[in-house]
């Protein structure tokens, strides 16, 4: 299977607005500033302030407070002001403001230092509100311990790339597949086993070999720089690459989810879990099928993440599934994509179930499009069933009752209540 993740932005920032300032008369002796431009980055950073002042205003004329009453504190930001003072030079200053958006103040760029950087900008769907934030209001105790333990969980597996190579990959020149560290690859196999965890499932761990294998596709993949394909079809092989480096990276790539767009392991394995844009969520089957073993493979924001070969001991999974599973579960991975039930057993690809998904927070019907009965095999199962609620019903906190009926064989009817929160994952 493959995904291509669309980027929707091109670049860091971009120069949003230009206004010319006329000042008015000032009590403070400081000479405001004239010219303020505008300069909106594509998601929000976190900052923490080192040393200077904190204006209350971009024409810099009140002093809000000193940095130093504010060390180790948090702010957020995504906009820098370019302001020209009275002396005629232009200075950068950053617009810090706290976790919801609201502006706090002014400080020179160099007084900052950036600790991270989120997975969401001000005004996006999944950032954060006060509302979002409490917990208290949609989730009971139990249920409130339980998000805690899983945020914990998966803060301490991370979504870091510092120091993912082993040995580079080079693509131009003498071609090199590379060699990912044994923490980038630990990472990435211990997000796999957090979704399985969630089922019951039992871990997989990567298999030295095929992580050398999927390192080729994923070069290959990189070097080619000509989107996704399945043992390299139709690409064209570039001419610093052999024949024998070539043939290892498409065996690679045949028998691996593949994805590009992404870096990060939470990224690659979370987007391989959602699978939006696809009829049949294979990524996400063979993640949750009758696997044991992966390789790793990653270059550039090209990934392959070898699933099966012809002499892997993969099984047929023993009990079904649904997605996104009963109980708490991570709203990102359940957002925009197609909700389904896995079948060990093969049903009639014509058959016709009835879905009902019952949003029990906002009290109404999601409808139901997009049904889709495959017996495609991906990670083993016998049947998937796939639909798509309606766009737009899918709500972080929210809980949601969703029933499967009609269907062949005398299945009985499947019947689970679902809650999505967010896992906070930067």
């Amino acid at each position: 299977m493959k995904i291509r993740k669309a980027l929707l932005c091109t670049g860091w920032g971009f120069l949003a607005a230009v206004t010319l300032i006329n000042p008015s008369v000032a009590n403070a002796k400081r000479k405001p500033a004239v010219l303020r431009v505008d300069a909106t980055e594509a998601s929000v950073k976190v900052y923490q302030v080192k040393q200077g002042n904190i204006y209350s205003n971009y024409q810099l004329t009140k002093i809000k407070n000193k940095s130093n009453s504010y060390k180790g504190d948090t702010f957020y930001s995504n906009e820098t002001v370019t302001v020209r003072k009275s002396n005629g030079k232009s200075a950068v200053y950053r617009v810090l403001a706290n976790r919801y958006g609201k502006d706090f103040g002014y400080i020179w760029h160099g007084n900052v230092k950036k600790i991270k950087t989120m997975s969401w900008n001000f005004g996006d769907y999944d950032a954060p509100t006060k509302e979002s934030d409490n917990l208290g209001k949609f989730f009971t105790p139990s249920e409130q311990d339980q998000v805690k333990q899983l945020r914990d969980k998966a803060a301490a597996i991370g979504n870091s790339t510092k120091d993912m190579y082993a040995r580079k990959v080079s693509t131009s020149g003498t071609f090199d597949a590379g060699q990912l560290s044994n923490s980038y690859i630990q990472a990435t196999v211990d997000w796999i086993n957090f979704y399985r965890q969630l089922y019951g499932l039992s871990s997989v761990t990567a298999n030295s070999q095929w992580n050398t294998e999927a390192q080729f596709g994923a070069a290959a993949l990189d070097a080619a720089d000509q989107g996704l394909s399945h043992g390299l079809v139709g690409l064209a092989k570039p001419d610093n690459i052999s024949s024998s480096d070539w043939d290892r990276g498409a065996d690679a790539t045949a028998s691996s989810n593949l994805a590009d767009g992404v870096t990060g392991p939470y990224d690659v394995i979370s987007l391989y879990m959602n699978d939006s844009g696809n009829d049949v969520p294979g990524h996400r089957e063979w993640l949750l099928g009758g696997i044991n073993q992966v390789g790793v493979g990653q270059a550039g924001e090209y990934n392959d993440l070898k699933v099966f070969d012809d002499n892997d001991q993969n099984t047929t999974p023993g009990n079904q599934i649904v997605y996104p599973n009963s109980g708490l579960f991570p709203f990102d991975e359940s957002l925009d994509t197609k909700w389904s039930v896995e079948l060990p057993q093969s049903i009639d690809e014509n058959s016709q179930p009835s879905i009902s998904v019952y949003d029990n927070t906002a009290k109404t019907n999601v409808s139901v499009d997009d049904v889709t009965v495959s017996n495609t095999g991906y990670g083993n199962w016998g049947t998937s069933i796939s639909y798509m609620p309606g766009d737009g019903d899918v709500k972080v906190n929210h809980s949601y009752s969703v029933k499967i009926s009609n269907l062949p064989d005398s299945i009985p009817d499947i019947s689970y209540t679902t809650k999505l929160f967010s896992l906070n994952v930067d």
